[in-house]
């Protein structure tokens, strides 16, 4: 029977890293692997924590019209940025299905998926952030460790100390 694995993406080099360490340890034939992006369409509008609060016009609208077009093209674009690593690995692309979700709480997201898909793995990375500033800031990662029915492996990110 095929191992189902999740590995939770969104661009970052903490999700690349995940990425990464799935394919060099955990990595086997036969493998059904879902690239999985939760983007928060619809959800407001999310800027870093360490964003300047003078945002200038041009640039609210690009933020606010980003990712708000057609699904198949972005995942389509999703799949050429990360096609470069799979093949770094000796990897078909074509052999991982990419999928993306609008939901503005990602852990609950990947559970929810993970569950209603039947995954029997999910990888996912952490930024590697204090207690206190995860606190405030939550995580996905300790929302979906503490939450999947499957199990999990979390990432560091390798700058973390």
């Amino acid at each position: 029977m095929a191992r189902k694995i999740l590995v939770a993406i969104d661009g970052s080099d903490c999700s690349v890293n995940a990425l990464e360490w799935y394919l060099v340890n955990l990595r086997k034939s036969g493998d059904e692997v879902v690239l999985l992006q939760v983007s928060a369409k619809g959800g407001g509008i999310t800027l870093p924590i360490d964003a300047p609060l003078d945002v200038q016009q041009g640039s609210f609208d690009q933020i606010v019209t980003s990712g708000s077009g057609n699904d198949d093209a972005y995942i389509a674009e999703l799949k050429e940025s990360y096609s470069g690593i799979l093949q770094d690995y000796e990897c078909n692309p074509d052999d991982f299905q990419f999928e993306c979700l609008n939901d503005t709480n990602p852990g609950s997201a990947i559970c929810k998926y993970s569950k209603a898909k039947g995954v029997t793995h999910i990888v996912i990375g952490t930024r590697g952030l204090g207690k206190i500033k995860r606190k405030i800031l939550g995580s996905v990662s300790d929302y979906v460790i503490h939450h999947s029915n499957s199990s999990v492996t979390i990432v560091p990110n390798n700058n973390s100390t």
